[in-house]
């Protein structure tokens, strides 16, 4: 039985080059940015639950390790491809290049282990007129998803009312059919019992994620889009509500580029206590320290996650394109330090500008800090983007992350 440990490593490895290869590809960009957006993240992933002490050694994980790291160096050789002037002979031979491309993707996709939820979003049109979003997840293990309470969850998210959160509109779910069940193990190599639907407000410029990678807003827009988050955060922390994946893909703009949180299906409702258990969920690199090694949640887990998410949009303005995640890559004063001397591009802020822009890195740092009880509260954070200097202590807290993890654009 090949060491799941060992496999891992390559995994990483190899999402590590087909990282770098997709910088200079001149073929399907699109097709190789969606592979190495999900290689990446589950190269994380698996790298994290093995520091973690969370993946078993069993025959079955042995194996579907194996097909994994086959597929994703499948995926390697054609994104390299898709790096020469004219594609390869023997890969032109096999068929279109971008087919190849979408089917390594799928195969990646289906040999997920049920690490990562399958999930589908669509547009929908209501009698009315209105374009909602709807969003379908496919799930198996409800230990942590108990009816009592995931309708607590319900009752308090249908009543959210803020303009930095997305209004929900409705939800529903249905038990799969025998059929149904053995369809999607067949698709996805393992069952799906239950099918959930949740329907919420369109937003239709898209999300932060989109902003921070692919073009670049001014200063004046982008704190804008911070204040928000941070108001939609203070506002849900309020309700007792803790969201669990706060992250730039589950911000998104409207058509004035209001910043509207969305995504709550991982979301905790907080009982008397601020401070509950749960098995880890979220996604890597921005799911808090104390959540991943002792299941911890509390309001700051979402803290956390904002402040990861504040360093990587104030990063979006770096003349140099900054890895996301970049805070876990490298030694918490020598990140500080670098990016603190970074120079920005002088086409996206004022000379006035750059003492807020500091001033943001500093609160992203403090939202950062490893030990939870380190973190300022939303209210808190508030009040120094607002310019509250009393509360901007120096970061101090060094960071030691796994150092394979690192490297990834997470």
């Amino acid at each position: 039985m090949t060491d799941p440990v060992a496999t891992v490593e390559k995994i990483v490895k190899i999402g590590l080059k087909i990282k770098d290869a997709v910088d200079t590809v001149r073929h399907n960009e699109e097709e190789c940015r969606e592979i190495r957006k999900r290689v990446l993240r589950f190269s994380a992933i698996l790298s994290q639950l093995q520091q973690t002490g969370m993946m078993n050694d069993s025959p079955a994980t042995s194996g579907a390790l194996e097909d994994l790291e086959e597929s994703i160096q499948q995926a390697l050789e054609l994104v390299t491809a898709c790096q020469e002037r004219s594609t390869i002979r023997r890969l032109v031979t096999a068929g279109d290049l971008s087919k190849q491309l979408r089917r390594v993707k799928d195969d990646i996709l289906n040999k997920d282990g049920g690490v990562i939820d399958s999930t589908d979003d669509a547009k929908g049109v209501l009698k009315g007129g209105n374009i909602v979003a709807i969003k379908r997840s496919y799930r198996t293990d409800y230990s942590t998803w108990t009816q009592s309470n995931y309708n607590r969850l319900l009752v308090v998210v249908s009543k959210l009312q803020h303009k930095n959160i997305v209004k929900f509109i409705g939800y529903c779910y249905q038990v799969l059919s025998t059929s149904e069940v053995q369809l999607f193990k067949r698709k996805k190599g393992q069952p799906r019992e239950r099918e959930f639907i949740w329907v919420e407000e369109f937003a239709a410029t898209g999300s932060l994620e989109v902003i921070i990678h692919e073009c670049q807003l001014n200063w004046s827009s982008l704190f804008r889009i911070i204040q928000g988050i941070a108001q939609g955060l203070l506002y849900l922390h309020e309700q007792r509500v803790v969201h669990m994946d706060v992250k730039p893909l589950n911000i998104l703009l409207d058509s004035d580029r209001n910043p509207k949180i969305t995504d709550f299906e991982l979301s905790v409702v907080l009982s008397d206590n601020e401070i509950t258990h749960h098995p880890l969920m979220g996604t890597m690199g921005y799911a808090a320290p104390e959540h991943i090694a002792e299941g911890i949640v509390s309001t700051k887990n979402d803290v956390y996650a904002f402040g990861i998410t504040l360093l990587e949009t104030v990063s979006s303005m770096c003349k140099s394109k900054q890895p996301r995640g970049l805070v876990h890559g490298r030694d918490w004063e020598a990140w500080k330090a670098e990016l603190m001397k970074e120079e920005f591009n002088p086409a996206l802020f004022e000379a006035s500008d750059l003492k807020q822009i500091r001033r943001c890195m500093r609160i992203g740092l403090l939202c950062a800090r490893l030990n939870r009880t380190c973190r300022p509260n939303m209210a808190e954070v508030l009040e120094m983007l607002n310019g509250n200097q009393k509360l901007l202590n120096d970061p101090k807290e060094p960071a030691s992350p796994h150092r394979l993890l690192s490297q990834l654009w997470l």
